[in-house]
């Protein structure tokens, strides 16, 4: 019976060969032997920043995309103006609200910009912090880091914004075990 069952087995496995699809690396800009050459392994990018002759380093081309998405639009026609104290406690976080979810957005957070050099003061840009969903952490190519306009301020959206402060973000959750953000000193 052992004899049969092997027999089966070895015929099966010479008809239907088994393969393995294993990701690999290849130069995606320069050789592939000096320092700053481009280096693509499955999905993810990398550039070389050390090659000896029994080891290789490599540098991540992005950041991963975890984190936050922070995203930021102008105030519409409709923005409240605010004239009272009571006003500016209320307004600006519901108006942004309300702007965030006819454009699609759903931030976890939501920061308003008030011009207050004017009165009555009013909104003129709400920003937005959404978490990123993702299946597998992995670099993407939208998530780059902080880039700066001409005046110093970030270009918005950015991708794969994390947090030194363990106060800011949101609470995290790995392998169904949630991880506070708040911080005991």
């Amino acid at each position: 019976m052992k004899k049969r069952l092997f027999l089966i087995l070895f015929l099966f496995l010479i008809m239907f060969p088994l393969s393995v699809n294993a990701e690999f690396c290849k130069v995606t800009k320069g050789t592939g032997q000096d320092i700053g050459d481009e280096v693509q392994c499955g999905t993810e990018s990398f550039y070389l920043v050390s090659n000896q002759e029994d080891r290789i380093e490599l540098l991540a081309k992005y950041n991963l995309f975890v984190g936050d998405k922070i995203s930021e639009m102008k105030a519409e026609s409709d923005a409240p103006v605010m004239s009272t104290v009571t006003e500016l406690m209320e307004l600006p976080d519901s108006y942004c609200a309300q702007l965030a979810e006819r454009n699609g957005y759903h931030p976890y957070s939501i920061y308003p910009t008030i011009d207050d050099s004017v009165y009555p003061m009013v909104i003129t840009k709400c920003r937005f912090y959404e978490k990123i969903e993702y299946e597998h952490v992995q670099q993407d190519e939208r998530a780059v880091g902080t880039r700066l306009d001409g005046t110093g301020h970030s270009i918005l959206p950015l991708y794969g914004i994390t947090y030194m402060n363990p106060n800011w973000g949101y609470d995290a959750v790995h392998n169904h075990v949630i991880a506070t953000n708040v911080y005991d000193e």
